[in-house]
């Protein structure tokens, strides 16, 4: 809480570091979260980094972390669904099914921001791994490669490999049932269905 609260402060005084501490923190999860939704992962980024030209330009108003988490997904929500009401006419119906999927509670973007912000877990927790269970992990469930792809890419066995995937699913599985059950869920759902 201490290091939010320094990086806010140091944000509110215009200190770009400040800034850099929060966009390191939700690069990752809104890139994601935008690209669920604009289905572009160039505009995804363009959309994300204009976010972060907001809050810079807002950093006076925030006073807590959540409240720069809070307004950068809305930032990025409203961003994406502009983008998809300027984009052609065909376009114009995804736009209509998902406005009428934010009146909803159990809509596609808050499961959109839970499954950004677990991917953010996840990639946090993997450089906590040893080196060789965090690439065997993010080259099964981020990029969808078989065993034997991860046995050409790393030069290891198909045994090292299942067993550094089973350890890092494990170590995971661990930290996820101390969250959450929204994240757990969303954590297996990764598991059963790569990104990729």
């Amino acid at each position: 809480m201490v290091v939010l609260d320094t990086h806010l402060h140091l944000l509110r005084k215009g200190n770009q570091q400040g800034l850099q501490f929060f966009m390191q923190r939700h690069i990752r999860e809104l890139t994601y979260f935008a690209q669920r939704i604009v289905q572009k992962t160039e505009i995804a980024e363009e959309i994300v980094q204009d976010s972060f030209v907001k809050v810079w330009e807002a950093r006076h108003s925030f006073q807590t972390a959540d409240n720069i988490k809070a307004f950068l997904y809305i930032s990025t929500k409203n961003a994406c669904l502009n983008y998809i009401d300027s984009a052609d006419t065909r376009r114009r119906t995804y736009y209509n099914e998902l406005s009428e999927d934010i009146l909803h509670p159990d809509t596609d973007v808050l499961t959109g921001i839970i499954h950004a912000e677990t991917i953010g877990i996840i990639y946090n927790e993997l450089e906590k791994l040893p080196a060789q269970q965090a690439k065997v992990f993010r080259l099964s469930f981020f990029e969808g490669f078989s065993t034997e792809e991860i046995c050409r890419e790393l030069g290891i066995s198909s045994n090292a490999v299942f067993l550094a995937r089973s350890r890092a699913v494990q170590t995971l599985q661990k930290i996820f049932k101390d969250k959450d059950t929204l994240y757990y869920i969303a954590f297996l759902h990764i598991l059963f269905t790569p990104l990729k």
